[in-house]
């Protein structure tokens, strides 16, 4: 019996699937019918992905190009300036201030107007390019210009700081948002210890991509030497001189009011030390200073900040 058992079950190892009665060409089909259903949902996700991926680049496109068009459109208006040029990475940085001599008196820093200037009439340029449209946007505040980069906006002031952070200087909703001072700010320009000035780092270039690729680039100490950083009021321009630089992720560098002079000097010093760029340039309780500050877009610590401290070196009265 048990020799029997043996030869049956060899008999059955020894048979097709077709002898055993099993048909294998439904098997594949099955298979195959199973294999193209996969391989069909794949590729409709993978469309999907690339339709979404598409249309979100479009639409950073056209978002991008009406944005930087409301810039142009007041760079471009007979009482501004040229219009917005696109160099963003600041090589030969180029200054009207070639020779400053400094002289402190109560509070107010001034200096010997060099008069080599690009244009005579630059200042009465931008003054009237900011009078126009303040009377159009009440909450414009000033205007910046950093020298040799496209850094060339109006600056506005919010009731928050949120206020212009998606919004344009016409109130209108845009990812780069506005370059807008910090809310603290006084409205009477010259009042300020430290100027607070915010700004994107939009991966296009525009807003401030340039402060990034001036901290990030290789010449960034020789080009801090000739770099100005200019800023327009309605009474006067406001000549400042890279100070200090760094990354933080802190928020002390915001700090605007000072219970005494000999404080204002520590935090000086404080932000003085944490320089990576040399700076000779003295400093003492009467010194103001102007504070630009972007993100570095870094995803694993999303509170770090590029931050650079400008020393005010003169004031030219218009």
């Amino acid at each position: 019996m048990e020799r029997n058992d043996n030869s049956f079950l060899e008999s059955l190892s020894s048979m097709t699937p077709e002898q055993a009665g099993y048909d294998s060409s439904q098997h594949k089909k099955r298979r195959i019918g199973k294999d193209s259903v996969i391989r069909a949902i794949l590729a409709f996700v993978f469309l999907g992905i690339f339709v979404f991926s598409a249309g979100t680049i479009a639409k950073r496109y056209i978002d991008d190009r009406r944005e930087l068009g409301a810039y142009e459109e007041i760079t471009l208006a007979d009482s501004a300036l040229k219009p917005l040029h696109h160099s963003t990475t600041p090589d030969d940085l180029l200054s009207l201030y070639n020779s400053i001599n400094l002289v402190v008196d109560n509070n107010t820093v001034q200096g010997s107007q060099d008069t080599n200037y690009d244009d005579p009439a630059r200042f009465s340029k931008y003054r009237s390019a900011l009078i126009a449209l303040k009377a159009k946007y009440p909450d414009v505040y000033a205007w910046i210009v950093v020298t040799g980069t496209n850094i060339d906006y109006p600056v506005v002031k919010g009731e928050t700081n949120d206020t212009y952070i998606r919004t344009d200087y016409k109130g209108n909703p845009a990812n780069g948002g506005s370059i807008f001072v910090d809310y603290k700010m006084s409205d009477k320009y010259s009042n300020n210890l430290n100027t607070v000035v915010y700004g994107h780092n939009m991966t296009g270039g525009n807003m401030f991509r340039a402060i990034r690729n001036w901290f990030e680039s290789a010449n960034r100490n020789s080009t801090a030497e000739t770099m100005r950083i200019e800023i327009y009021t309605e009474d006067a321009l406001y000549v400042y001189t890279p100070f200090s630089a760094y990354r933080s992720d802190g928020t002390d560098f915001t700090k605007v009011s000072f219970p005494s002079y000999e404080e204002y000097v520590s935090y000086l010093d404080t932000i003085r030390s944490r320089s990576i760029i040399p700076c000779s340039l003295p400093y003492d309780s009467s010194s103001k200073i102007a504070t630009l500050v972007t993100c570095t877009n870094n995803h694993s610590n999303t509170k770090e900040r590029y931050v650079l401290h400008c020393l005010l070196t003169q004031v030219v009265k218009y």
